[in-house]
């Protein structure tokens, strides 16, 4: 059986959530997922006693849970390397996750390459003018700026994927294909990671807590009774 968590300060959180940071930008993302995922879990039983503390931590909860889902689709994509077509739709799905600046550059750069390699100019067209609107470091460009000039001169794609930019989608959190806008879900009952409909009753497998499609509050964060003078 497990242990039970200990009550973390909020300060502990962030510098979980600064040391993820660090892991994912070193590649290390099964690291970066244990950060993310254990910060995340101690949020539930974090106490915070000013309003300013109580959005702080809902922050911290909501990164978590981009990053931990985002961890699990690159680790995923490791695992697919003999699969090309699999491992190009991860990437792809990899470019839409909410992460910092510089690792939503590292993910378009990945999938940029993984698309031309295969011979999907289309996206990787697409993929490359999305790396060029977030005005990355000079040599970086120039390589997004070639690769962008190579594939409008033949833009299309030589091997069909499950992905569709145009129409916004989620990733479920289990089977790792997207959810595209107006189709059903559920959601975990913690931290409410989208899930295909055959995942309910599973165990999420982001936060590792919550019941896939379970009722339940969810990420509520409450202020300890304070009166005005106190704040």
């Amino acid at each position: 059986g497990r242990l039970p968590a200990l009550a973390l300060g909020l300060p502990v959180l962030v510098e979980r959530v600064r040391q993820g940071y660090q892991a994912t930008t070193s590649g290390r993302f099964p690291e970066a997922l244990t950060l993310f995922r254990s910060a995340l879990q101690a949020a539930a039983i974090t106490a915070v006693d000013s309003r300013a503390k109580v959005a702080e931590l809902r922050e911290v909860q909501q990164v978590c849970v981009d990053y931990g889902m985002a961890m699990r689709i690159e680790m995923q994509r490791k695992e697919a390397a003999s699969d090309p077509k699999r491992t190009a739709e991860l990437s792809a799905y990899f470019t839409h996750c909410k992460m910092q600046p510089a690792h939503v550059m590292l993910s378009l750069r990945s999938a940029m390459t993984v698309a031309y390699k295969m011979k999907n100019f289309k996206c990787a067209a697409s993929f490359a003018r999305r790396l060029l609107d977030c005005h990355p470091k000079p040599e970086i460009g120039t390589q997004a700026r070639k690769v962008l000039q190579l594939c409008e001169q033949n833009p299309v794609d030589a091997v069909p994927l499950d992905y569709n930019e145009l129409n916004p989608f989620v990733v479920c959190g289990e089977t790792f294909v997207p959810i595209y806008k107006g189709s059903k879900l559920e959601r975990c009952s913690y931290c409410g990671q989208a899930y295909a409909p055959p995942c309910k009753g599973h165990l999420c497998a982001v936060c590792d807590m919550g019941e896939v499609g379970g009722e339940a509050t969810g990420m509520v964060c409450y202020m300890n009774q304070l009166t005005d003078m106190d704040m």
